[in-house]
């Protein structure tokens, strides 16, 4: 039986103070989280202070994919009425993980702050308060709760692409078969989740603006635009590094064993016609 809009127009809404309570918590878990990170779980092959606070930085956001990828996923799973109509239809698990998400991207937003890395991560910046301008309005009138669970589908995907990175700081070789195999793997992760979540959220802007407000449609407007020009570069530098470098990798490795077959080639023939002329 099709679900009419307004049934769920009608779902009494979560007070907001459990939205602002959820993400106070989940503020306060990652902020230990982050002590617990410096102190424990920095591996030996990383010296100096920059590359500590990346390999901290970097591990607190894979744990946040983890938790979150998988509540987001179970989210669909129990609760399939949720695509139904992603704008009115709320309830407290769904509502839990915005609230979680929120508190995850002011703590990160305040650590990079906090540790001078502005510069070096301008774009996460950027992102963190296109995301945050849109999840804290959607706690604040729990509204559009169904299409924030659709944006956070992009999490499924950075486990395997914060994965990445920390194979390549722990010094992990780009031939190893485990970070070849994840490469492949944040590759199709990046279209079947990224990119799903992107293009379903720009649809529900175009399709359902109507049910939104003005204001509303701006600032999900500019937050979509956002999220397009930093996926379309984070997906040029995963081509770029994973599938060009190989290609070029492979050509070179290629040009060279040419060019030692040759080497062998003339060497044999030139072996030949020293003995040859010491045989004469």
């Amino acid at each position: 039986m099709k679900v009419e809009y307004e049934d769920y127009e009608h779902l009494s809404p979560i007070p907001r103070l459990y939205g602002y309570a959820g993400a106070t918590a989940a503020f306060l878990a990652f902020a230990c989280l982050h002590s617990v990170v410096r102190r424990f779980a920095i591996p030996a092959t990383i010296t100096d202070q920059s590359g500590k606070w990346k390999w901290k930085n970097i591990l607190v956001s894979w744990i946040h994919s983890v938790i979150v990828g998988g509540w987001v996923l179970s989210s669909f799973y129990y609760y399939p009425e949720v695509t139904q109509d992603l704008i009115a239809f709320h309830n407290l698990y769904c509502y839990g993980v915005v609230a979680f998400s929120t508190g995850y991207f002011v703590c990160d937003f305040i650590d990079i702050i906090t540790n001078s890395q502005e510069n070096a991560m301008w774009e996460v910046l950027l992102h963190h308060v296109a995301v945050l301008s849109i999840f804290i309005y959607n706690l604040t009138a729990c509204r559009y709760i169904g299409y924030t669970n659709v944006a956070l589908l992009v999490e499924v995907h950075s486990v395997s692409l914060h994965l990445r990175k920390m194979m390549q700081m722990a010094g992990v070789s780009f031939h190893n078969i485990i970070y070849r195999l994840n490469n492949i793997v944040n590759l199709f992760m990046f279209l079947g989740f990224r990119m799903l979540a992107i293009v379903w959220s720009t649809f529900g802007l175009l399709r359902h603006n109507n049910r939104m407000s003005t204001f509303y449609v701006f600032i999900l407007g500019c937050t979509m635009f956002v999220m397009w020009i930093i996926n379309l570069i984070l997906l040029w530098r995963l081509i770029k590094s994973d599938i060009l470098r190989n290609m070029r990798n492979r050509t070179e490795n290629g040009k060279k064993t040419q060019l030692l077959s040759a080497a062998d080639i003339n060497g044999n023939n030139n072996d030949k016609r020293n003995n040859f002329q010491k045989t004469l």
